[in-house]
């Protein structure tokens, strides 16, 4: 019987090249999955802080206190996530776990101490939608929506888009210490014009009109004052 031909280089390396799916394939595949879950949740933390301002512009997605408390929840999740997976997955030491955990902890303490700061500074005083006012074609809407200064009922008035959950607001009208207007309304193009309700013992106010930018959603000046 006649001897098996030698085999040559190439086949020698790919006879000793690991085979596609092996264990080494399934473990780098596992330590990219967590250090991306990791890194994602880190990462949804701070987007959750910075979306407490945002939600004073798109008023459909303001939560200050539900963004603030995501933000500590998402660090702590990741903390313990790296925790569990970082001596299996990577085969980190012991002490480099340590200090990478008591690092994060401290993160998510820092970040429950800023998160009340936060929604306490951006939720702002509870308000209640009076009155409504929807201009022609359905795009936007005017909202009076009285709260309470101090101890003062006060009255504020938004232009509202009417597009989906990332619809921006701005306000046009905003008095302390003062009811709600007696009427507002679209006066025509980017026209809006505010009737303040009468005081008694005072003379009645003219209306007060102002124009409103459709693109950037902005109002050329804000009524009322203090």
């Amino acid at each position: 019987m006649a001897d098996p031909a030698p085999r040559t280089a190439a086949e020698h390396v790919r006879a000793d090249a690991p085979r596609a799916g092996g264990p080494r394939a399934v473990r780098r595949t596992r330590r990219v999955v967590v250090a991306v879950l990791v890194l994602g949740l880190v990462a949804a933390g701070f987007a959750a802080f910075a979306a407490v301002p945002l939600g004073r512009r798109f008023y459909l997605l303001e939560a200050p206190v539900l963004y603030a408390v995501a933000a500590p929840a998402c660090w702590f999740a990741a903390t313990v996530l790296y925790s569990v997976a970082a001596r299996r997955v990577w085969g980190h030491r012991v002490w480099v776990i340590v200090v990478v955990a008591v690092a994060g902890a401290l993160l998510c303490a820092a970040g429950a101490v800023l998160a009340s700061l936060v929604a306490l500074v951006h939720s702002g005083p509870p308000e209640e939608t009076v009155a409504a006012e929807v201009a022609p074609g359905g795009r936007h809407v005017l909202v009076a929506e009285s709260y309470v200064s101090v101890i003062d009922p006060s009255c504020r008035v938004y232009l509202r888009e009417r597009g989906g959950p990332f619809s921006r607001q701005v306000v046009v009208w905003d008095r302390q210490e003062a009811p709600c207007p007696e009427r507002m309304e679209f006066a025509g193009g980017n026209r809006i014009r505010i009737v303040e309700e009468a005081v008694p013992g005072r003379d009645t106010a003219p209306p007060l009109t102002t124009t409103f930018d459709r693109r950037r959603m902005s109002v050329a000046e804000e009524l009322g004052g203090w």
